[in-house]
């Protein structure tokens, strides 16, 4: 059986929860890592990613009126795509990153989308099954 992991950010706690009932549904036993933020993100999956066969983030990033939305969604983005290649451990991108709460709100879906990419990918890469 995998070893999977959710890193999960607590800010915009209510979104990122539905998002988490959402994988959930999907019945794979997965341990939880909680990080206040989408920004310590990348930092946690860094340290964990040789410990998991695959994982995802979920977090909720949501526009204000500064450029903070812009440089937080754009780094950690990047910073996951590198984990993953580095580690060689699939990570799959669950950070909404909406306009404002209502379309955050239609985006809980993206978690449960996150972790199969990542299950699929591992299993193409890797040869596994679960």
């Amino acid at each position: 059986m995998a070893k999977i992991a959710i890193i999960k950010s607590t800010f915009n706690e209510e979104i990122v929860d539905k998002m988490i009932v959402e994988i959930e549904k999907l019945g794979f036993e997965f341990d939880i890592i909680i990080v206040p933020g989408a920004y310590e993100i990348p930092i946690a999956l860094a340290e964990k990613a040789d410990s998991y066969d695959y994982m995802a983030c979920v977090g909720c990033l949501i526009k204000g009126e500064t450029k903070h939305f812009d440089v937080i969604a754009d780094s950690i983005a990047k910073q996951i795509l590198e984990i993953s290649i580095d580690k060689k451990t699939p990570i799959g991108f669950g950070v909404i990153t909406a306009l404002n709460r209502a379309q955050a709100e239609k985006r809980t879906h993206l978690g449960k989308q996150a972790i199969l990419a990542a299950k699929l990918t591992w299993e193409e890469l890797y040869g596994k099954n679960n």
